[in-house]
Parts: C-alpha cells; structure tokens; sequence
C-alpha cells in the first residue's frame, strides 16, 4: 500500500503538490539572442553554495532576505546545468526554487536533467510502494541481500533506502541532510524528525506532485542558445547527433545508437521529446506491472547511467575520459560548427576548486562542476564557488566570463575571447584552454584563474584527484 503524506512546516500543504505541468511540445530549445544567459550546476542540495553564487552574478537572484523564490533579470536566460539533489540539506527548497523560477519563465529558463536527478525515477520501482515489491527485490537484487547479511540488518523500508544511496547512488549522508531539511522546513530540531518523516519524503519525492517528479517533469536534456550548446556531461564523437532506439527500454538493454537526421537543433529537439515521452509514460504508470517483469520510464533511466550507454550520453559522457582533461575530438568541432556552435558548456564531472577551460579555434568548452572543490572541508566545497556567465556583444559574438573564489578565498575575475558562430581563425593562440606541461614533475597543468602578474592557478587531474599549484606564463 502507499505510504500516506505527510504535512511538512512552513512551506505549507504536503510533502507533494499539484502543479500544471504541460506535456506539449516545450518552447523552441534554439533561443533568439538573450543580452546574458546564467549557467550554475551540480549543486546537489548545497544551498550555502548555491547562495555564493547568487550573490556573485546579476542574472539570477533571490527576490528577498527570506530566500523563497528567485528573480530573473530582463531580457537574460537563466540554464541550471542539472544534478539538483543529494549531497547538501536543501534537496527540496533547491529544486522548487528552480522549477517556480522556470513555471514563470519557460522560455528563459532551462533546467537540464543530470544523473542524479534522472537515477531518483528508481523510487517508484525500488522502494516499497507496491504489494509484493519487498519479495521480489530480495529475489532480484542480491546485491541488496548481500548488504543487509554484511551489516547483519533486517530488510526494512529504511534500510532499502539507504542501500540505494549509499551503493547506487554514491550518497551516503543525503538521509541526515533530509532530516536536517525537513527540521528546518517544520521548526524543528532534527531528532525531532522521525525516520518515518525521512523515508515518506523520499517516497512521495518522486510520485506525481512530488519535489522529484517536478524537476524531472520540467527539465530536458539539453539546449541551444545562439552559437551555445549545454549538456549536463559532456559530447563524445559516439553522442551528437544520435540517438539509442527503442531496445533502450528493455530491463536488459541493448545500445544501438542511429543518426538522428538533420541539424544539431534536430538532435537536441529528438533527445528533449523522447525525454518528455518517456516521462510522460512514467508518469501514467510509475510502478511495475502485476508481475515484476515491465516498468516505465527505462529509456531516460538507462540513457543516464555511464555503465549502459559508456560516452553515448551528453548526460553521462565528459572532457575526461581517461581521467585527464582532454581537448574536444576534431569530430566533434566538425559537427558543432556545422550547426555554427562554437561553445559547450557542460558539467557532472568534478573539475577541480575553479570551472576548467578548454580550447581550440573551433571549439570553447567550459567545464563547470566544481563540486570537489576543498576535499578538506565537510562538504567538499568549502568557500570556492565559481560562476559562469555568457555575455552577448553589439558586434553579435559572444563571450564567456568567469567569476569566482578559490578555497583560500583568492577571487578571480575574467573573460575568455569572444566568439561568433563560426571558428576563430585557425593561428589563434590561448593562454587558458591548452595545457603546461611542467619540465619538473611531466605533469600537464591546466591553468584555470589569473592571479595578476602573469600567475595562473592551474589544475592537475587524475581521476577525481586533484592537485593545484601556480604556474607562470608569458
């Protein structure tokens, strides 16, 4: 049976809530000029980051001190570049602040679906939300019994649960930051809280009406604005322009990726409207069938999980595909600028205390999960932040500036060269977006902040290993 809502704080109402949401065609993803478009990410429930930012730019901000809605300036658009949920005790403040700013503001307002906000379609099928769910996860999941045998734990509802963050979804605290959120939505101290309250919002999160089910239903996997691409992951020469046919669907899928015919904004279109489809299904019937063996909603499940698709997902694919940074394949530049893109703007994997940039003539990719920040700190963000704007020219380029403050609070301020919707001439040279390669350790830095004086903070990736130092150029 279903678990029963429950009322929650000053927010009023229940845990869910009804929203009009439109399954029509979304307005046109290829925008008209804006004079700034605002691009934040990945900030998985950290509001104390999601504020620095706010403070930080003039696009997007709060509409007051209490912090419960946000405001749009005039004539700019607004993309959150997805992963909305999981490490950070605002999970639901965060994802309806964003979706009422993008009910007021459809056609300025894009929020792209990341793999943690798609992977919470699971509730419905994985919990316990149906009559005979419990006997069938035991028997298909052994995984999940193996967990509960290790840790000698009954086969609890909880206990599902937080299997499911701490071993599918690499978020072992996000029970503790609900607790905290809901305390604070309600007045209360968080032992006040009960486990039942913890568990009920993640359940009815993702049902119709629920903080879950609303940012899904109003996101979209990716879109154009004038000679700009953004995708929460990344593009890989297996992704643009194609798309995985319907053997996604099966519980068992199969990858078969087809050219989706036409232009770049074809693609795009193709991927949101299979997105909308398929959530359109979930939502009509968001639980298995009467005998475990068919459920909706796989394609998008399956479509944002790195293991199915490898780097055949904008969603899941990345500039570090062997865990160093890696200029854009000539494929992809050729495809892009044949569409006049000259600009991606991606996130979901950690680059380091600063959004990282790389460049070639062709192509401009910036980089801007910065989510592993301060390993130090207990949310592995500590005081960097760093904001990412796209400013439109009277000449009709465009140009991206990049604001923000590192760990030991050193702020940097700067703007990359503008760009058009055709390629930079071909002898263009870049201090930021190419590699040092330092004689000393043969390790490639990527510088990433001016600090004055011809000093670069630069970036060394290993995997999600970071090291920093100062380099000098000419």
């Amino acid at each position: 049976a279903m678990l029963s809502k429950f009322a929650w704080g000053r927010c009023g109402g229940s845990m869910r809530r009804t929203l009009s949401f439109s399954f029509g065609k979304l307005a046109a993803t290829s925008q008209p000029k804006f004079e700034a478009v605002a691009y934040i990410t990945d900030v998985e429930g950290n509001l104390n980051y999601f504020d620095s930012l706010l403070e930080n730019n003039d696009i997007v901000k709060y509409t007051d001190s209490s912090k419960s809605a946000l405001r749009l300036r005039d004539h700019c658009a607004f993309v959150f570049g997805g992963d909305c949920f999981d490490k950070g005790p605002g999970d639901i403040r965060l994802s309806r602040l964003l979706v009422d700013l993008k009910m007021r503001h459809r056609d300025r307002v894009f929020l792209l679906l990341g793999n943690r906000d798609v992977n919470k379609m699971k509730f419905t099928t994985e919990m316990y939300h149906q009559e005979g769910a419990f006997e069938h996860l035991l028997a298909h999941d052994s995984h999940f019994g193996a967990y509960l045998k290790a840790r000698q734990l009954p086969p609890t509802p909880l206990n599902r649960l937080q299997y499911l963050l701490t071993e599918t979804m690499n978020c072992s605290k996000t029970l503790d930051y609900r607790k905290q959120e809901l305390a604070i939505l309600s007045r209360r101290h968080p032992e006040d809280v009960s486990n039942e309250e913890v568990l009920q919002s993640f359940m009815d999160g993702a049902l119709p009406g629920g903080f879950y089910w609303e940012y899904l239903m109003a996101g979209q996997l990716g879109v154009i604005i004038d000679n700009t691409i953004f995708v929460h992951g990344g593009l890989s020469p297996h992704c643009v322009g194609k798309i995985p046919d319907k053997q996604l669907t099966a519980d068992h899928p199969i990858v078969n990726m087809l050219p989706c015919p036409g232009s770049a904004q074809n693609w795009i279109d193709a991927l949101n409207e299979q997105t909308r489809t398929t959530l359109k299904e979930w939502q009509r019937d968001p639980y298995w069938d009467k005998t475990f063996s068919r459920r909706q909603g796989n394609w998008l499940r399956h479509y944002a999980r790195r293991d199915i698709m490898q780097l055949g997902s904008p969603i899941v694919c990345d500039f570090l595909p062997r865990g160093m940074f890696t200029l854009p394949a000539p494929e992809i530049a050729a495809y892009l600028n044949a569409n006049g893109i000259t600009r991606v703007i991606s996130g979901h994997k950690p680059v380091g205390d600063a959004p990282v940039v790389l460049q070639t003539p062709e192509l401009e990719v910036v980089q801007g999960d910065t989510s592993f920040s301060d390993t130090k700190a207990a949310d592995m963000r500590g005081a960097a932040y760093g904001m990412i704007t796209i400013r439109n020219k009277p000449d009709g380029s465009s140009q991206t500036e990049i604001n923000g403050r590192l760990p030991d609070k050193t702020e940097y301020d700067f703007a990359l060269p503008a760009r058009t919707q055709k390629p930079l001439p071909s002898h263009t040279s870049f201090t930021l977006g190419r590699p040092v390669r330092d004689a000393t350790d043969a390790c490639e830095w990527w510088p990433t902040a001016p600090l004055g004086d011809n000093k670069y903070h630069a970036v060394h990736a290993n995997g999600l290993r970071f090291s920093f130092k100062t380099v000098h150029l000419p």
